[in-house]
């Protein structure tokens, strides 16, 4: 309703100083008013996913590249590239596919859209979802040195430690009326959450806690386990002679060795600020990198030891192939 997107029946904007009328703004309008608005779906509703960085950072100021009805691409590419760079994206080339880039880059090159336009008021809803540590901490400090250049920002978000670190002021919603305003040493997290989920928080547990029994709390926490024990003695039962074999364990168990490397590979680029990879990239590089050397330099790609005469991968004497 702030960006006109969805008509309001009535209602009045007080935005430095001006007075908008909600039930006749437009999108337009409330964009020359000094108001913009990042969605929480980037790539559905906020960008457009196929066309370059370049075309996505132009678009709310692509009048200003047009000269004698042509678009000039180069100006276009080069204030492209000050405004990513500014915003740290990583790698800072206008001309990549948006889709190309990682969550948390997305979602950079989406705040340097539209904070081009030195707005008034920014709306940010789920401003670090789907993105990883190193650059949601990027994230929170480009938004608070707009805030601290005076713009307002108004975040609308269902993570409560977000809400905790960002905003000094936190309104609570329930049934679509303010039911809670939080301030100063009351925006907390464990606040927001209690206010958010209800206040009957506690006497929930405390029931829930006495209808559990004392082995309730070993099973929930062993029920993985003891489902995988069921299927494979179900299995055992009735496909003993195929079910209950080494070859068929191995199979399975090197099957999932590689979901246990892409989880560990995640965990890294998750908990690292240094650096951003795509894990899913790197895993399909690799598996094309083997199969390409196993298909056309004769790589094994098992664990097979070599034989007499290892094959060699690259024109170097010196450089094998690793299995």
């Amino acid at each position: 309703m702030l960006i006109g997107a969805v008509p309001a029946r009535k209602g009045v904007l007080r935005l430095a100083g001006h007075h908008i009328n909600l039930a006749a703004i437009t999108p337009a309008g409330a964009i020359a008013a000094g108001i913009s608005y990042v969605p929480g779906e980037r790539l559905r509703e906020g960008c457009i996913g196929e066309l370059s960085v370049a075309e996505n950072v132009g678009l709310p100021v692509l009048g200003r590249f047009f000269r004698g009805g042509w678009l000039h691409r180069r100006a276009l590419a080069s204030h492209a590239r000050a405004q990513i760079t500014r915003l740290g994206v990583r790698p800072d080339d206008p001309a990549l596919a948006l889709e190309a880039l990682s969550g948390g880059n997305q979602q950079k090159v989406l705040l340097a859209k539209w904070l081009q336009l030195e707005p008034r008021l920014l709306i940010l809803q789920e401003p670090t979802q789907g993105v990883d540590v190193g650059a949601r901490e990027q994230i929170f400090s480009i938004i608070r040195e707009f805030a601290a250049r005076g713009g307002g920002v108004l975040c609308l978000s269902g993570d409560h430690e977000q809400l905790a670190l960002l905003c000094p002021r936190v309104l609570i919603f329930r049934r679509g009326r303010i039911a809670r305003e939080l301030t100063g040493s009351e925006v907390t997290k464990e606040r927001i959450a209690h206010e958010c989920l209800g206040s009957d928080i506690r006497r929930r547990r405390a029931e829930t806690a006495s209808r559990q029994s004392a082995i309730g709390p070993f099973i929930h926490r062993y029920a993985l386990l003891f489902a995988w024990a069921i299927t494979i003695a179900i299995f055992g039962v009735l496909e003993p002679d195929s079910f209950l074999q080494i070859q068929n364990f191995t199979s399975i168990f090197n099957s999932q060795a590689v979901l246990v490397v892409l989880t560990c590979s995640l965990v890294l680029t998750l908990t690292s600020s240094e650096y951003d990879l795509s894990a899913a990239s790197v895993l399909s590089l690799s598996a094309m990198l083997i199969a390409v050397l196993n298909a056309q330099q004769g790589c094994p790609s098992g664990g097979r030891s070599w034989s007499r005469s290892p094959p060699v991968c690259w024109s170097a004497p010196s450089t094998a192939c690793w299995s």
